[in-house]
């Protein structure tokens, strides 16, 4: 049944499906045409809202004729209307650039209706021949394999070209992570540090850099020996500000071992005696945040020397800590939750670098069931 609308508010109806549809005119075309666009939605509210974002496009000259929508409109669009809203700041910056340095000078210009696979494969070849590494390439074949998928989301291809591209074959380094007796050096390095309890923590939850620079006191419960992670520190162009983490699954509560707990309650201790009695849990000597290339310069590679370990990155602690679940038999939905991985397969990709020690164990545990097994069936 066909409803009033407002005024102002252009062709807008509900149809008998009880969907609401809006009509409206975002433009004209070079003939004099009228451009229309058609929003839809569940409740009358939804649609307003829907026309307020195309009339703001609209304004902005970023709603032209689907036709006419070069790659590089479109991936404008695809930033400021899908990346921005839902991802961090970090991923959006890192997509916006792959976007303007890598896709759209060598095929921004082609009308995203006729963009085909070779013409992906030509701009990958191009990337290839200008220099780019393999990762280099995949990575704006990411970006833009997921922007072609949100076109064809919002109905504005039938297909993703992408597909049938042959991709540059990527070769992913071995993850790099302590060894449990370095491990044991590395927390003998770190013992009377000023920031002891961050490494102890990052090994002992798995917890990401940014969830223990974020860390608040209040969301430390020592009596039940648990940390809720519920913000992160984020950093973009030396700029540090308090967000939410990476993901819904990063927000979790994560059991702390005694070892933990002892190292926290000494570091509570020590900032209260600097005078940082709130706030956050790990701040520089002046009660402000600490920035992650501060961090890793000035105490976590320096450490690393002073306990005779390879350099590797502060990330490489919370693979560490996956690691020593798996060596303590910890089960990977477990090691998930305490990690924050929003899928399991990410968490199973961790389990897949075993150790020597960890095979030879396996063969073991193997041998002591089968071995009874075979002596009675000799025996029969």
């Amino acid at each position: 049944m066909r409803k009033r609308r407002g005024r102002g508010e252009g062709s807008i109806f509900r149809r008998k499906d009880g969907l609401w549809v809006a009509t409206v005119t975002v433009g004209r075309a070079g003939t004099g045409r009228r451009i229309r666009r058609t929003v839809y939605g569940s409740t009358k509210t939804e649609v307003l809202d829907g026309l307020v974002k195309l009339q703001g496009a609209a304004s902005s000259g970023l709603v032209v004729e689907p036709g006419r929508l070069t790659v590089a409109q479109f991936l404008e669009r695809w930033l400021r209307d899908d990346v921005e809203p839902r991802r961090a700041p970090e991923t959006a910056q890192r997509y916006r650039s792959a976007a303007q340095i890598k896709i759209v000078p060598l095929i921004g210009g082609v009308p995203l209706a006729k963009l085909t696979p070779l013409e992906i494969t030509s701009m990958l070849r191009l990337l290839e021949s200008s220099g780019e590494s393999a990762n280099s390439q995949w990575n704006a074949f990411v970006v833009l394999r997921t922007a072609l998928r949100w076109a064809v989301r919002m109905n504005l291809l039938a297909r993703s070209p992408h597909v049938g591209v042959e991709t540059p074959k990527v070769v992913r380094p071995p993850v790099r992570y302590l060894q449990p007796e370095e491990v044991a050096t590395f927390l003998a390095a770190v013992r009377g540090d000023r920031l002891e309890a961050f490494y102890v923590l990052a090994l002992a939850t798995g917890m990401r850099s940014g969830e223990l620079l974020g860390l608040d006191w209040q969301h430390v419960d020592f009596g039940a020996a648990q940390v809720h992670i519920r913000q992160s520190l984020h950093e973009l162009g030396g700029k540090t500000w308090i967000g939410a983490p990476k993901t819904e699954a990063s927000l979790r509560t994560v059991d702390l071992p005694a070892v933990a707990v002892g190292a926290l309650k000494q570091h509570c201790a020590r900032m209260l005696a600097e005078g940082h009695p709130h706030g956050l849990v790990f701040v520089n000597t002046a009660g402000r945040p600490i920035h992650r290339t501060h961090l890793a310069d000035r105490s976590f590679r320096p450490l690393l020397k002073k306990a005779g370990l390879p350099v590797v990155t502060i990330h490489s602690l919370r693979h560490s800590a996956a690691v020593l679940c798996i060596l303590q038999g910890v089960q990977p939905k477990v090691t998930q939750d305490r990690l924050g991985h929003k899928r399991i397969a990410t968490t199973l990709d961790v389990y897949a670098h075993v150790t020597p020690s960890m095979k030879r164990a396996a063969a073991a545990s193997l041998d002591a069931v089968l071995s009874p097994a075979a002596a009675v069936t000799a025996g029969d």
